[in-house]
């Protein structure tokens, strides 16, 4: 990770570095227990359980883009000594058939539907559990509610933003290529 800031963007290391640091806090044991209360006091105090959702959502959603990405560079540099077809591109059906089939790729959305399927399931136990204290049980499924309504909403502006970006990716190579074509 020591190369991260330098080779890619403020956004994707911060969202790296915030999954180890989750990562280290899941390995506190023992005597760890404390701060792990006291991180849990801490992250409670600033964020509610919807937002606590939207940020995993979101961060998990890029993720699977930035592994995209990666993949398509792959791609893109295996490619690079054939010619270019058509306006600025090279053999699409190669670049979509490789990220349709990355185990990297299908890795990386397995997980994020899997979590999913996870916090879905933890609903579903804790509505259906009769020994539950009551109380307890409408705390526990007003903060799932929440943080599911919360990865619904990171699931789909993860979605809006990576449009919003590959649009305005299209819009400047359409934009550059007219240009380069009025110029030549």
């Amino acid at each position: 990770m020591s190369g991260l800031l330098r080779d890619q963007n403020l956004q994707a290391a911060g969202l790296l570095w915030g999954w180890k640091a989750a990562g280290e806090l899941d390995e506190l044991k023992g005597n760890d227990a404390v701060v792990l209360n006291a991180v849990w006091k801490l992250i409670k105090a600033r964020f509610s359980a919807e937002q606590m959702g939207k940020m995993t959502a979101y961060t998990l959603n890029y993720l699977v883009g930035y592994v995209k990405v990666a993949t398509l560079r792959a791609a893109k540099a295996a490619q690079a000594n054939q010619p270019v077809r058509g306006n600025f591109t090279r053999d699409d059906d190669t670049i979509l058939a490789a990220l349709s089939s990355d185990k990297n790729v299908k890795e990386a959305k397995y997980l994020l539907a899997l979590l999913h399927d996870v916090f879905l399931a933890e609903f579903h136990c804790v509505a259906v559990d009769n020994n539950m204290n009551v109380a307890k049980k409408k705390k526990v499924l007003a903060f799932s509610f929440a943080f599911l309504r919360g990865f619904q909403a990171g699931s789909v502006k993860a979605s809006d933003d990576i449009f919003l970006v590959a649009y305005k990716i299209g819009l400047q190579n359409w934009i550059s290529g007219r240009l380069r074509k009025r110029l030549c």
